[in-house]
């Protein structure tokens, strides 16, 4: 897939780094003007040619909201049963 990114800028996107399943007709699922989210792999030819990645993008985000749910999980599993229960009163008197 190629991307137009600027003036005298193109970016490829690999098939293989699509993150889509083998034999997808990418032209079907991504028609002209889609928003297309995607990492930089490399920059070649003085920055004309950006070599992209679709699935390292959906991978990184994938884990970033993996480890913000880890840190709230893990930020709401420190309080004790006696807080919980103290707050639980608090709440039953509003």
């Amino acid at each position: 897939m190629t991307l137009r990114l600027g003036p005298g800028q193109t970016g490829l996107v690999p098939n293989s780094e699509m993150g889509t399943p083998r034999g997808t007709d990418h032209a079907r699922e991504f028609p002209p003007g889609t928003e297309v989210t995607a990492e930089v792999i490399s920059v070649e030819q003085g920055g004309r040619r950006i070599r992209l990645s679709r699935q390292r993008a959906i991978v990184r985000e994938e884990r970033a909201e993996v480890e913000a749910h880890g840190r709230s999980a893990q930020a709401a599993s420190l309080s004790t049963f006696g807080d919980l229960l103290a707050k639980a009163q608090r709440d039953k008197k509003r």
